[in-house]
């Protein structure tokens, strides 16, 4: 995996190919993390780290929450 950084809500926006930053968060993200990015927020803000990784052989992305 490569290390992108850390996100904000924006980053998700600006990688996802469609330009569902919310959609691409859900698929990078645990299901019991969720709900950090409630459904009628478009840019939400959370009090916490999101690493975001890219795999180098299929381009999938996956992240991971530190608290802050």
């Amino acid at each position: 995996m490569i290390y992108l950084g850390e996100w904000i809500a924006a980053d998700f926006h600006e990688q996802a190919p469609d330009g569902d930053g919310r959609q691409l968060f859900l698929s990078m993200t645990d299901f019991d993390l969720i709900h950090i990015w409630p459904e009628d927020q478009v840019t939400p803000d959370w009090d916490a780290a999101y690493h975001a990784f890219q795999c180098r052989h299929c381009d999938r992305f996956l992240g991971y929450w530190d608290s802050t």
